[in-house]
């Protein structure tokens, strides 16, 4: 039995498919939980990572005198992209 080089591996193809279900259904701003969950992590974990500059597609923010940030996802396309530093808090 051969494998072709350039066959994608079907966990990767589920992955892919998931994604484009949730851009499909939100395709300007990703919500924070379902991105943790298709990268099989808590919401927690994911703001800690946007928030120490590791997850770049994600950005958040506070008002001045605020004592909450709030936290977004930009496109799809950042994704996409590769997570620089990647720490996992779980």
């Amino acid at each position: 039995m051969s494998i072709s080089l350039f066959q994608i591996p079907k966990p990767i193809e589920e992955q892919m498919k998931q994604l484009n279900e949730l851009v499909e259904a939100h395709p300007l701003h990703l919500p924070l939980s379902k991105v943790a969950r298709l990268l099989g992590t808590k919401d927690e974990s994911l703001r800690a990572a946007i928030d120490c500059g590791n997850f770049s597609p994600g950005y958040s923010w506070r008002k001045g005198g605020a004592l909450n940030k709030g936290y977004s996802n930009r496109s799809v396309l950042s994704l996409v992209h590769p997570i620089r530093n990647p720490c996992r808090i779980d």
